[in-house]
């Protein structure tokens, strides 16, 4: 399960919050656990996922989560850090989504949060 939370930081920026949830098995593809939405109803933007970091919990019951925005990506974020790129251009009054797919371990305990990260989304106009 994956679980996301979104609030601005006291300087501006955005701060996605995701928590996984162990239920292990085959890769679970999520089609959309977050919306990117631009209200700026005449111009563009430039928007990127970039891993930020562990909030709490660990890898060990992780092997990885991947996200795309819209068609883009993947980015890959293991116990390594993260490897790929998201990047999307996000139309005036458009939105795009963000899929991700995550693969728990098998030797999770199933229903226990076991790793929440930071993700930003970084936009430039």
């Amino acid at each position: 399960l994956v679980t996301v939370e979104t609030s601005s930081a006291n300087d501006g920026t955005n701060r996605t919050v995701i928590t996984l949830t162990g239920f292990t098995g085959d890769p679970t593809h999520y089609d959309e656990v977050l919306k990117i939405c631009n209200k700026d109803t005449s111009k563009s933007y430039n928007v990127q996922l970039v891993y930020k970091q562990v909030l709490s919990g660990n890898w060990t019951y992780v092997q990885y989560l991947k996200l795309w925005l819209g068609s883009s990506g993947p980015i890959e974020i293991t116990s390594s850090g993260a490897t790929g790129t998201a990047t999307a251009t996000v139309g005036p009054g458009s939105c795009v989504s963000v899929p991700a797919e995550v693969l728990v371990k098998p030797n999770a305990t199933t229903g226990t949060e076991l790793i929440t990260i930071v993700v930003n989304v970084v936009s430039k106009g």
